[in-house]
């Protein structure tokens, strides 16, 4: 995707694919939505704890070039085109003070297929909250592996919590788990509102 970046008010910036603006955000949306759905939301908000490891002068395009990377292998791993799609890049501090860079990304309805347009749907039954999640995460350690080098694995906090406390549905599953615990369980996207897939 060939990132444009649009001055919005308030000094946010909205990364055009699908519309630089609100108004043209709808529009696309409303264009290319489904008879349930008319877009998807999703809230890329990398730890801030880990964030704090990454150059200050790095960040921002982390933050970017991490929706990016999501969003394309969510929809490579389920063997779709990759929509047109926007998000905004907003700064803000956690009730702790620590920066919380995150991105707020818009995606349609539908998916284009060869016989046109399809509705495109998440569904948790279905695996695909697991599967984002699971995307994010790995996606994420890659790119702290290339940004700060792998030495951030090695400054992770031991566990608390002794293995045989957690619930088999809690398992770690990945080296964010190993930081932060068990992903506590995500709300359903059977309804198209939007989500935070914040720790």
């Amino acid at each position: 995707m060939i990132r444009q970046i649009i001055s919005l008010r308030g000094g946010e910036r909205f990364v055009r694919s699908a519309g630089g603006n609100y108004g043209e955000i709808l529009k696309a949306c409303q264009d290319l939505q489904s008879k349930d759905v008319l877009a998807w939301t999703w809230v890329v908000s990398p730890a801030p704890a880990l964030m704090a490891l990454v150059p200050e002068d790095q960040r921002r395009d982390l933050v970017r070039d991490l929706t990016e990377s999501i969003v394309t292998e969510y929809y490579d791993a389920r063997g779709l085109n990759l929509p047109r799609y926007s998000y905004v890049l907003h700064d803000r501090n956690t009730a702790e003070g620590e920066q919380q860079l995150h991105t707020h990304v818009v995606l349609p309805g539908t998916t284009e297929t060869l016989l046109g347009p399809e509705p495109f749907y998440n569904n948790k039954k279905e695996g695909h909250v697991a599967l984002f999640n699971e995307i994010a995460d790995k996606q994420f350690e890659l790119a702290l592996d290339k940004t700060i080098g792998l030495e951030w694995r090695a400054l992770r906090p031991e566990p608390e919590l002794e293995q045989a406390s957690v619930p088999a549905s809690s398992a770690i599953e990945s080296e964010l788990d190993k930081w932060f615990g068990p992903r506590q369980p995500s709300p359903t996207l059977e309804d198209g509102l939007g989500l935070d897939f914040t720790r």
